[in-house]
């Protein structure tokens, strides 16, 4: 009988066994971790349980705070570069005990919410060119450009370990600017580095994406898998929201975003598409609406651009159209 799954924090988190090889990499260069852990409220008892709750929002400051005070802009890459299957925990290990690639990278997108909540991280492919796409939804969590670096930095590291080690992504995105070091990083990642993109992403070749590698043990991938469900704490009727909701994220300004698009995307059709949708009782229409608006008052918060370009960049065609949206979600928001 399978122990009752936790419940996970309302707030923006991540697993601690996230932090480890952070931490660990960090306290090797001589960073002071325990006086810089109690800065950001980070509970040194549970950075050491791997399966305990972290404040992204403190993880994310914390790793900025350490390239700072460690005077290495690319610290998160340098980090990332030197990564490990297991210091991702059984996510991982799963990773590394996939066949191919393709399945690998399918198995690491499936079990994200897992292990950082209010984070996309969703995998695109078509028969020439593939994309990797990660980020953080809440944009309140501003500066991120180390855990970005890191997270890209390193699948690329585990993609080359454990498929092809001469693999090389055609292009890295980046939502943040280079900060100077667009030389350096090219060479780290092997292709060209794209900045102030509109999310974090790898843009790769599809052609090696089935080829087999290993024979998978199936056994060990089945307790692996079950013991993720097991510590998830979700309800796997929310995953339609977080793969509709990354979908959005990741296209909007740039495509049309309609259920015929979202359910190819999302390898459905749309009959199913808006099937499950309406088994959460929403619409695409107001999960599309609820993502500008959540995301326009977090970008005007921080202060990003003018508005006419931040209307623009949520598929806005007219900043009027935009004007008439911002007009009713405040009527909304007096209404309750």
């Amino acid at each position: 009988m399978r122990e009752q799954k936790p419940t996970l924090p309302s707030y923006p988190f991540l697993r601690a066994s996230a932090l480890r090889p952070v931490l660990q990499h960090l306290v090797s260069r001589g960073f002071d971790a325990k006086d810089s852990f109690k800065k950001y409220g980070i509970n040194m008892d549970d950075a050491r349980n791997p399966y305990s709750f972290v404040s992204l929002n403190a993880y994310v400051r914390l790793f900025e705070f350490a390239a700072s005070r460690l005077n290495n802009p690319m610290l998160g890459a340098d980090i990332g570069n030197g990564f490990r299957p297991s210091d991702l925990g059984p996510r991982g290990v799963l990773f590394s005990l996939s066949g191919t690639l393709g399945r690998a990278l399918q198995r690491i997108a499936a079990e994200g919410d897992t292990f950082q909540s209010h984070s996309s991280f969703y995998f695109d492919f078509d028969s020439e060119i593939s994309t990797v796409h990660y980020s953080i939804r809440d944009r309140r969590i501003w500066p991120r450009r180390q855990d970005a670096e890191y997270s890209l930095a390193s699948l690329c590291q585990m993609i080359r370990m454990y498929f092809h080690a001469d693999w090389r992504p055609v292009e890295i995105r980046f939502e943040h600017d280079d900060a100077g070091q667009a030389r350096k990083l090219e060479r780290l990642f092997r292709s060209p580095v794209v900045f102030g993109a509109p999310g974090n992403a790898i843009i790769f070749e599809s052609n090696r994406l089935d080829e087999s590698v290993r024979e998978e043990d199936r056994g060990l991938i089945n307790i692996l898998e079950r013991h993720i469900d097991d510590i998830s704490g979700h309800d796997h009727q929310d995953e339609i929201m977080t793969s509709v909701h990354a979908v959005i994220e990741n296209h909007i300004g740039r495509e049309k975003i309609t259920v015929s698009f979202i359910a190819g995307a999302l390898g459905l059709s749309s009959r199913t598409l808006q099937r499950r949708l309406q088994e959460k009782g929403v619409t695409l229409r107001h999960c599309l609406d609820e993502f500008r608006r959540e995301n326009a008052a977090a970008r005007m918060e921080n202060g990003e651009g003018h508005l006419s370009k931040i209307g623009f960049s949520l598929g806005y065609s007219e900043a009027t159209a935009f004007w008439r949206a911002r007009r009713r979600w405040e009527k909304s928001r007096q209404d309750d």
